[in-house]
């Protein structure tokens, strides 16, 4: 996807123009044209070229300039390789899907989950569950989950509850003793909750670090 128009419609075209590059970079490659998908995707995307909104232009600009980097042969390759009835979202839906993204920031990681999706970082299963967890958690707890995953006391302050929730990461329960007060050897009880990060968790984090890299502490920074 690596051609001047692309990565300019990334940044200044209008909308109309923007979406022409996203069906260039994805249906006229001369590799993709035994695809059957391909005339699907093609009305699919010219379904939009008449929808002026600007909103979906800030975010298609963003999706656009974090997939400006594939190459034309690398999707080429990826939708070759992949089989339609396996996972739609790929293909037919993936302009809806940047559509449907609440804010420019989560079409933006979408984006940078596609690129992933596209260069094996990802599967297809854990694209799927990324745009979800992207689309369904609040982008405000998405950025605490980005710098405060190590931190329990940010996990234990309801943030561990809703990513437990998308299992993100999973809660552990125990009943556990402290002091009563300084002086006394009195005991009391209380249950004691903490939370660690699934293997579906970290691979998210993953492509969160990797989307706010610039922003991330490279001590604390998960890389693939």
């Amino acid at each position: 996807m690596k051609d001047n128009k692309v990565v300019k419609a990334g940044r200044e075209l209008p909308l109309e123009e923007s979406v022409e590059a996203f069906i260039d970079a994805f249906v006229t490659s001369g590799a993709l044209s035994a695809i059957p998908v391909t005339g699907t995707v093609l009305g699919v995307f010219k379904a939009f070229r008449t929808y002026k909104s600007e909103k979906l232009k800030a975010k298609l600009k963003e999706f656009l300039n974090e997939t400006s980097s594939l190459q034309r042969d690398e999707i080429g390759t990826f939708l070759l390789e992949n089989k339609k009835d396996e996972d739609p979202l790929l293909v037919e839906h993936l302009l809806e899907l940047v559509e449907q993204a609440e804010s420019t920031q989560k079409a933006m990681i979408i984006g940078v989950l596609f690129r992933r999706l596209v260069r094996g970082k990802i599967t297809r299963g854990q694209f799927t569950d990324q745009v979800r967890f992207t689309n369904q958690i609040f982008i405000i707890d998405l950025f605490h989950f980005m710098h405060g995953y190590h931190n329990q006391a940010i996990l234990q302050d309801g943030l561990g509850d809703i990513l437990t929730n998308h299992r993100v990461c999973k809660r552990t329960m125990k009943i556990a003793y402290m002091d009563k007060n300084f002086l006394s050897q009195e005991k009391v009880q209380y249950i004691d909750v903490s939370y660690e990060l699934t293997e579906v968790g970290k691979v998210f984090l993953r492509s969160l670090h990797e989307a706010y890299k610039d922003r991330i502490n490279p001590e604390r920074q998960l890389v693939d």
